[in-house]
This record gives C-alpha cells, structure tokens and sequence, in this order.
C-alpha cells in the first residue's frame, strides 16, 4: 500500500491532492458494495427511512402550509378590490360620457 501511495504522489506531483481512497482501492482492489477504509456503501436506502420528516421539517412544513394560505386568502381579497375597483372606474367612465353628452 505504501508503494502505490508513493505511486500516486509520483503521478500526480503533489501530495496533498493525492486521493487516498482512490489509492487504497488501487493497492488493494476493489468490492462492490464497499470502500477500502470507509466501509459499506448504502446504495439505496429503505423507503421508511428516506420518507421520514424529522419533527422540525415537519413543523416547518406545517407553517409553509399556514403562510401559503394566508397568501391566498390575500390574493382573493386584492381581486376582489381590483373587480370593486374596476366597476366603479366603468360607472364613472359611463357618468363622464353621460356628462359629456349633456354639455353637448
């Protein structure tokens, strides 16, 4: 292992860039499913595991839920006002008109 260390540092001109686990896997070859030096490789996790929240996602989850509500709620209220604001607009578009006719 020590050889193929010094190998690597050869080949690559700098010691501090050496990937030791790559060298370890090239003095020692390699196995599927684990990493010389690490360990075994979890490839894909269990579903009740990976789906799981932890509490505070799940709080955090539940005050996005509340916040995207009051978001909406908001928005009906400012379309709403728009509608309001835009028949009285037309109403008083209508009077001017009307305004205008007479002064004729």
């Amino acid at each position: 292992m020590q050889e193929e260390l010094k190998r690597c540092t050869q080949e690559s001109g700098d010691s501090e860039s050496v990937n030791q686990i790559e060298c370890m896997e090239r003095a020692l070859g390699q196995r599927r499913g684990h990493i010389r030096g690490v360990g075994r490789v979890v490839r894909h996790p269990t579903p009740d595991v990976s789906s799981t929240y932890p509490p505070q996602q799940g709080e955090w989850q539940n005050q996005m839920d509340e916040r995207v509500e009051q978001l909406q709620k908001q928005l009906q209220q400012q379309e709403e006002r728009d509608r309001e604001r835009d028949r009285a607009m037309e109403e008083m578009s209508r009077q001017m008109e009307e305004m205008r006719h007479l002064w004729e």
